[in-house]
């Protein structure tokens, strides 16, 4: 039988860019549509797959970028695509709507984009029960947000448990110590008990979702001190797999921009916990 991935090749004709590049072990599949007839501006329904070219079963990650829900884009997190895939870690790093979208739309899309790469993760080499959500900033709230609370994914009929793994860099997750100064953007209302109800922290009941938090030296003081009162919050909740790493000498900006540099230590600790949990399944 061909390889899936040989079907690539009419997907142009299906109105999705393909880019198929012979450079290293990589294969590349620009704007694949991970929601149907959404008709999104801005290609904000679109995903970009990294491939490792010639190989089977491998995990995969779904990539959230940040830009405070407001910002940002799939292209920018092309560098972290491309070294994942190097690793033989396959890659979608997706857009998803921004400003004056207001929440749950941002997390409906991380979550459609997840259900989609689950749906599709086989056709394309990689492994669906290894599938893992990294994201940074915003992105990194959003990874928190689809780890612990069960509606989203729930809408596509899948489990928390359907994510091996999450790692939120930069994030942050009570929203009562962040919305109320972004209130020239109010993307998640100006409601007290709705800032509760979109924060990670308010969704611990049970956590199932292996976490690795990862936090810049440089980051703001109140961003470190939310990620270390997450840790803390959720291992009292029971998640026995949640570690905290501190990146040195790296800005809030720089801790992802310099994911795929040679010697990065984030680069590192993301593959490590990737690697770890894949060979224990």
């Amino acid at each position: 039988m061909k390889h899936p991935r040989i079907a690539a090749a009419i997907i142009v004709l299906l109105g999705c860019a393909l880019t198929a590049e012979a450079q290293g072990t990589i294969e590349v599949l620009e704007n694949v549509a991970y929601l149907e007839n959404a008709g999104y501006a801005d290609d904000r329904d679109k995903l970009d797959l990294y491939l490792p070219a010639g190989v089977d079963g491998f995990p995969m990650v779904l990539v959230l970028h940040g830009g405070g829900l407001y910002g940002g884009d799939k292209e920018g997190s092309e560098p972290i695509g491309r070294r994942l895939a190097a690793e033989g870690i396959g890659v979608a790093v997706t857009n998803y709507r921004l400003w004056p979208a207001r929440h749950p739309d941002h997390i409906e899309d991380a979550a459609a984009a997840f259900a989609w790469l689950h749906a599709n993760a086989s056709e394309h080499g990689g492994d669906p029960d290894q599938l893992f959500v990294l994201g940074h900033s915003a992105g990194g709230y959003l990874t928190a947000l689809l780890a612990v609370d069960e509606r989203y994914l729930g809408a596509h009929g899948l489990a928390l448990s359907a994510i091996r793994g999450a790692v939120p860099v930069s994030g942050f997750y009570w929203l009562d110590e962040v919305a109320p100064v972004r209130l020239d953007r109010p993307v998640w209302g100006t409601d007290a008990a709705g800032w509760a109800d979109a924060s990670p922290a308010s969704h611990l009941d049970s956590p199932v979702v292996p976490t690795l938090l990862l936090v810049a030296d440089g980051d703001d003081d109140w961003r470190k001190a939310q990620i270390t009162r997450y840790e803390a919050a959720l291992g009292e909740a029971g998640l026995e797999d949640v570690r905290r790493v501190e990146i040195g000498d790296r800005t809030h900006t720089g801790i992802w921009s310099g994911i795929g540099e040679a010697g990065d230590q984030a680069t590192t600790a993301i593959v490590a916990f990737i690697r770890r949990l894949t060979s224990a399944s």
